[in-house]
């Protein structure tokens, strides 16, 4: 994930529904996710919490097939912009 990628999974602003993911991540595993840093991302869990996070931003359902949620998963969040 590129660091704008990352950045808009901090924007409250423009994502207010992150507020109450925040707070289940922070019960959860213990991360402040306001505190993350992007280079925090070489950790597999914080790396999977970012992507989950992105995809949420978007409007629409995720998909429930496994080979749809890859496919929209490396379009958005693998493939470089």
């Amino acid at each position: 994930m590129d660091t704008i990628g990352f950045q808009d999974t901090q924007q409250t602003s423009s994502h207010p529904g992150l507020v109450n993911k925040f707070a289940r991540i922070q019960a959860a595993y213990g991360i402040d996710w306001v505190a993350v840093s992007w280079i925090d991302l070489k950790k597999p869990l914080y790396s999977a919490i970012a992507a989950r996070l992105y995809l949420s931003n978007i409007p629409g359902a995720i998909p429930a097939s496994l080979a749809v949620s890859t496919l929209l998963l490396i379009t958005l969040v693998l493939l470089p912009k």
